[in-house]
C-alpha cells in the first residue's frame, strides 16, 4: 500500500501574548474571544491558569487555525507575585503588575496560515473589587441585576445519550429521538443521568412534557444542578406526596417546593413548562400551560437567591410514570452590571480619577440615587479610557444616560446626584413667584423641529455586538409634522429592554410641547442645583402654577447678586415599560459537531477512476490496486467533514476535507426494469446534475432527470460494473459524482481499510472517538471485466415460467472502451474487452446442474433435468478473474409444458401483471 506525500502549505503560529486588561483587582474574567468567536467562557474569580482547546476556532488548518494553549489570568491583587512564565521570557526583574489585571497566553497555537493574528478580547466584571482601600462603597446596591437572559443550551439529543453519565441506575431507562427523551417505567429503583452544560447563572428552564401512562412512582423529572453537585431547580411530572400533581422546587435543600395545578396531569396531552428567575426580586416563577388550549394549568413563585448552574439531569423511579420531555432549553442570566451611582461616586473619589475626599460626597444623595437606580434595574457596562475622555466627560456621559446631574453644592461644598425622575412631593417644592423674577423670557417648543422618532444605540457585552433599538415614535407629532428622527448613542446600556425604556424617556422629553424659561431672579434660588425641581407661580406672566426643572444656573457675581437660570417644564420621568417590545438576539448557531448518521464507504469502480485519474495513471494502474470512496449526508450541524482512514489494525490518519453528498431514499420499491422512482427525505438535491452517477445499494445508475421539488427521478440502470437489481422502499440513493471523499491511498486486493467521517463546523471538529467506523475490503474491483448486460431468457427479460430448452442471450460490455461513460442496460453491445469470455451456471432448486465456461458469443442454452425453481447466473471472465457482479434470473420450470389454470368461464387465471398462472403438479 502506498500514499501521497504531504506538503507544507502553511504554519501554525506560537506567540506569547501579554495583555493588560485594565485597572485591578477585578471581580471575574467571564469570556475570552478570538476575533468574533468565543474561545473560552466561564467565571474565573482569582488568579488561575485556564486551557483553551479550540484548534478549529477559525477553520482549522484549512483556513486560519484556532487557539490551543494555556492562559494565565492575573487579577492585579496588592500581593500578586511576578508571573513565572513572564520572568522566564524577559528575566527575573519582571513586574508583578499589582493593581493591573492582565493575562498571558503562554505560547501555544494562535492562528495558522495568516501571519496577522486575530485580535484577542476579554470580557471582565469589575464592580466590587478595585476600589481604593479595597472597600466598595454601598456594596448592597453596587451590582445591578440587569435581568437579561440568553440561551445557553438546547438539548437536541443529536448524539443520543452519549454525553450523559449514569449517576444512578441505567441509561436503558430512557429512550431518545430528535429533541425528545422518554422516561420509561423501569424495574430499577431509580435511574438518573446527567450531562454538563455551559456554566451560567440560572435564568430560565423550559420544555414540553407529556404523560404517556400513570404509575405510582416519580417519573418525568428534569433538574438543573451547579458545578459542585448542588440541586438548583427541578420539575416532577407527578409526585406521589401531592396526589401525583406536578411538583417544582428551587434549591430544595434549603428552599421551597410547591405543586402545580389541582390534579394530576392527564395522559396523552402536551404541556409547556417554563421557569423564569427574576434576580431583582429573587423569585423563580414556574408556569405550566396546556399547549392545546393555552390555559394555565398551574403557576407558583418560589423565593431564593441567584444560583449558578452547570449540569442537566433526567431521572425516573420505577415502576413510575411513562413521560416524554421535549425541546429542553436552558437560559443563563446575563449577569450583573454596575450601578451608575457607584460609577459617579468612583469617578469623584478614586485616586486615579478625580480623587475627592469622601467627606465631600453627600452620602444621603448618592445612596438615594443608588437605591432608585437599583430599583429601576438601571445597570451599565462601560469603560473609561483617559486617553479618550476626561473624568468630567466620563461623568457627564454617565449622567446623560441615566438622566441625572452630578454637581457640587455652593452651600456646603459637597457633591450631589440629582436624578431627573419627577419623584417629588408637590407641597415640598420651593416656589418662585413674580416677586422673585427680575427678568423673564419664555420660549415655546417649535414642533416642526421637534424630534418625534428616537432610537438608542446600545452594546450587548455577551455577544460583543453594537445594536440599535427599534425606533419609537410620537405618532401624533409624526402625523402632524412628518418624521424627525434621532439616534442617540448610549453604548453603556447592556440590554435592549433598558435601551427601549431610555428611548421612551428621551422621546417623551424631545417630542412633548414644552416651555423653556430664561429667568433672572433675586437670591431665592441661591441653593438650587442643576436638576432641582421648583414651582413657578407667575400670574403676571400667565403662569398659575407649573413644575419646572433647573437646566442651567448662574449664581451671580460680587457686584450683582442676581441669579440667572434656565428652566423647562417637567416631563422627565423614567418609564417602567414601553410599547415596543425588544427583539431578543438570535441565539448563535449550535457549532457543536455531531456524528454523521447517513454514510457509506465502498471500493472505487473503474468508471469513477476513469473520470478522475489522468490517462497515464489510469493505464499504469496495478491489477490489484483499489481506492477507497466515502459519502456522507449532512448532519444537523456541519459545514463539511474531514476523512480519517487507516489500514485495519493501524492508526488513523487525518485526510482532506470533503463536502456532503446529496442523497434521498426510495418511497416505494423498484424492480429490475423500472427506470423511474419516487423519492423521500431528499437532501442537497439541487447539487445533482443530469448524467451523473447515483448509487442504489450496490447498483450504479445514471440520473436522466430529477425533480427536486416533486422528488421524482428518472434513471438509467445497471451502469459501469454493476447490473440492474430490485430495491425495497427505504433504499438510500447516493448521488456521489463529485461528492465523494477519498484518501488517495492505493490499497491492494484483500486488504481491509477503515474510515471515519469527522463532522466539521466553523469552529470545531468531531473527535475521532465519537465517529462511527466504516470498513471496506478491497476486491480488485477496478481491474475486473464488466458483466454482460441485458440478459434475456427465451427473449424475456424476467420470465416467471419456462419449459423445455432455455436460451440465454446478453450484450457485450467493454470496461476500457466505455471508460468514464455511464452506459445503461438498454444500449447495444460494446466490445467486449480483449480476452473476455462468459460463464453460465444453471441451478435447479439451488443445486448446480451445469457450468458453461469459455463462451465468447452472446448466447447459450440449456435444458434443466427436472421440474422446479431454476436460477441462471452469467458472468464475464478475463485474465482468470470474474466480473464484480453477475446477471442472475430465477424462474419456475417444467420439463413438459404446464397447463394454464382454467376458470369455469373459459378464461385462464392471471396475476396482477397479466401473466398466466400454470398448474405445475
Amino acid at each position: 500500500m502506498g500514499s501521497s506525500k504531504k506538503q507544507t502549505v502553511g504554519y501554525w503560529y506560537h506567540p506569547a501574548i501579554h495583555m493588560v486588561l485594565g485597572k485591578g483587582p477585578i471581580d471575574a474574567v467571564l469570556k475570552i474571544r478570538g476575533g468574533d468567536v468565543d474561545a473560552w467562557s466561564g467565571e474565573a474569580t482569582s488568579n488561575a491558569t485556564i486551557t483553551i482547546d479550540r484548534p478549529n476556532l477559525w477553520g482549522g488548518e484549512e483556513a486560519e487555525g484556532g487557539i490551543q494553549g494555556d492562559v494565565d489570568l492575573m487579577f492585579g491583587a496588592p500581593d500578586q507575585m511576578p508571573n513565572p512564565a513572564i520572568s522566564s521570557l524577559i528575566g527575573p526583574d519582571s513586574s508583578a503588575h499589582r493593581g493591573h489585571a492582565a493575562l498571558l497566553f503562554k505560547g501555544g497555537r494562535y492562528g495558522a496560515m495568516n501571519p496577522y493574528p486575530k485580535p484577542l478580547s476579554v470580557m471582565v466584571r469589575r464592580i466590587l473589587k478595585g476600589w481604593d482601600g479595597d472597600t466598595c462603597w454601598y456594596p448592597e446596591t453596587a451590582a445591578v441585576p440587569v435581568g437579561g437572559r440568553a440561551l445557553t443550551f438546547a438539548e437536541t439529543f443529536s448524539t443520543g445519550l452519549a454525553e450523559y453519565a449514569e449517576v444512578q441506575g441505567s441509561k436503558s431507562a430512557f429512550s431518545v429521538s430528535a429533541n425528545q427523551i422518554r422516561m420509561l417505567p423501569t424495574t430499577a429503583s431509580r435511574s438518573i443521568i446527567a450531562r454538563s452544560i455551559p456554566a451560567a447563572q440560572f435564568g430560565a428552564l423550559s420544555f414540553r412534557v407529556r404523560v404517556e401512562s400513570i404509575g405510582a412512582g416519580n417519573s418525568g423529572i428534569v433538574q438543573v444542578y451547579s458545578a459542585d453537585g448542588t440541586y438548583i431547580h427541578g420539575f416532577n411530572a407527578g409526585w406521589p406526596g401531592s396526589g401525583l400533581r406536578p411538583l417544582v422546587g428551587y434549591n430544595s435543600g434549603g428552599g421551597p417546593t410547591a405543586s402545580l395545578g389541582s390534579t394530576e396531569l392527564p395522559t396523552g396531552k402536551w404541556f409547556r413548562y417554563r421557569a423564569v428567575y427574576d434576580p431583582r426580586l429573587q423569585v423563580l416563577t414556574c408556569t405550566l400551560t396546556d399547549e392545546e388550549t393555552d390555559a394555565v394549568w398551574g403557576e407558583v413563585a418560589l423565593e431564593g437567591p441567584a444560583l449558578p448552574i452547570a449540569s442537566l439531569r433526567f431521572w425516573t423511579d420505577g415502576p413510575g410514570r411513562d413521560v416524554t420531555i421535549a425541546d429542553v432549553m436552558v437560559e443563563g442570566y446575563l449577569g450583573d452590571a454596575i450601578n451608575p451611582a457607584h460609577l459617579l461616586y468612583y469617578s469623584l473619589t478614586a485616586a486615579n480619577m478625580q480623587g475627592e475626599p469622601v467627606e465631600l460626597i453627600n452620602e444621603a444623595s448618592f445612596r438615594a440615587a443608588a437605591d432608585q437606580l437599583y430599583g429601576e434595574a438601571f445597570g451599565l457596562c462601560t469603560e473609561w479610557d483617559p486617553d479618550k475622555e476626561t473624568v468630567e466627560q466620563f461623568r457627564q456621559r454617565i449622567c446623560n444616560v441615566i438622566a441625572a446631574n452630578c454637581t457640587r453644592s455652593t452651600v456646603d461644598g459637597q457633591w450631589y446626584v440629582d436624578l431627573v425622575r419627577g419623584n417629588y412631593v408637590l407641597e415640598d417644592l420651593p416656589i418662585l413667584t413674580d416677586d422673585d423674577i427680575l427678568d423673564f423670557e419664555a420660549e415655546p417648543t417649535v414642533m416642526d423641529d421637534a424630534v418625534n422618532q428616537v432610537a438608542v444605540k446600545w452594546f450587548d457585552p455577551s455577544t460583543k455586538q453594537a445594536r440599535t433599538t427599534a425606533p419609537l415614535h410620537a405618532l401624533g407629532a409624526v402625523e402632524a409634522s412628518g418624521v424627525n428622527a434621532e439616534t442617540i448613542d448610549y453604548s453603556a446600556i447592556p440590554t435592549e429592554s433598558l435601551a427601549l425604556r431610555v428611548a421612551e424617556r428621551d422621546l417623551r422629553s424631545k417630542s412633548t410641547p414644552l416651555w423653556r424659561y430664561t429667568l433672572t431672579t433675586n437670591r431665592r434660588p441661591y441653593n438650587w442645583r442643576l436638576g432641582t425641581y421648583f414651582r413657578l407661580q407667575a400670574p403676571k406672566r400667565g403662569i398659575a402654577d407649573s413644575v419646572c426643572l433647573v437646566g442651567d444656573i448662574g449664581k451671580g457675581t460680587l457686584r450683582s447678586g442676581a441669579i440667572s437660570l434656565v428652566a423647562t417644564q417637567d416631563v422627565f420621568a423614567m418609564p417602567a415599560a414601553t410599547y415596543v417590545i425588544g427583539e431578543p438576539p438570535v441565539p448563535p448557531p449550535d457549532r457543536t459537531p455531531v456524528p454523521v448518521t447517513e454514510q457509506a464507504a465502498f471500493e472505487a469502480p473503474y468508471v469513477e477512476l476513469a473520470r478522475t485519474l489522468p490517462a497515464a495513471e489510469l493505464a499504469a494502474l496495478a491489477e490489484e490496486a483499489g481506492y477507497l470512496l466515502t459519502v456522507g449526508g449532512r448532519p444537523a450541524a456541519g459545514t463539511n467533514y474531514r476523512l480519517a482512514t487507516r489500514p485495519a489494525g493501524g492508526e488513523y490518519e487525518l485526510q482532506d476535507l470533503f463536502d456532503w453528498c446529496p442523497w434521498a431514499t426510495l418511497a416505494a420499491p423498484i424492480g429490475r426494469m423500472d427506470v423511474s422512482a419516487t423519492l423521500v427525505e431528499g437532501q442537497l438535491l439541487d447539487r445533482v446534475s443530469v448524467g451523473s452517477a447515483v448509487l442504489l445499494g450496490t447498483e450504479i445508475g445514471r440520473v436522466d432527470a430529477l425533480d427536486a421539488g416533486a422528488l421524482t427521478l428518472s434513471l438509467g440502470r445497471g451502469c459501469g460494473d454493476t447490473v440492474e437489481a430490485t430495491h425495497p422502499a427505504g433504499t438510500r440513493l447516493w448521488f456521489f459524482d463529485n461528492w465523494s471523499g477519498t484518501d488517495l491511498v492505493e490499497y491492494v486486493t484483500a486488504e481491509e481499510a477503515n474510515a471515519k467521517l469527522l463532522t466539521r463546523t466553523g469552529t470545531a471538529e468531531l473527535p475521532l472517538a465519537d465517529a462511527s467506523e466504516l470498513a471496506v475490503t478491497f476486491d480488485q474491483r477496478a481491474f475486473r471485466p464488466y458483466p454482460p448486460a441485458a440478459l434475456e431468457l427465451n427473449g424475456l427479460p424476467e420470465p416467471a415460467y419456462l419449459t423445455g430448452l432455455v436460451t440465454a442471450t446478453w450484450r457485450h460490455r467493454d470496461r476500457l472502451s466505455q471508460a468514464d461513460q455511464l452506459i445503461d442496460q438498454t444500449v447495444g453491445s460494446i466490445g467486449p474487452e480483449a480476452g473476455t469470455t462468459y460463464t453460465a451456471r444453471w441451478y435447479l432448486d439451488d443445486v448446480l446442474e451445469a457450468t458453461q465456461s469459455g463462451i465468447s458469443d452472446t448466447t447459450t442454452n440449456f435444458t434443466p433435468s427436472g421440474d422446479g425453481s431454476v436460477r441462471v447466473e452469467v458472468e464475464a471472465t478475463r485474465d482468470g478473474i470474474s466480473s464484480w457482479q453477475a446477471q442472475v434470473r430465477t424462474f419456475a420450470y417444467t420439463v413438459t409444458p404446464a397447463e394454464p389454470w382454467e376458470l369455469q368461464s373459459g378464461g385462464v387465471l392471471q396475476q396482477q401483471d397479466n401473466t398466466t398462472i400454470y398448474l405445475m403438479g
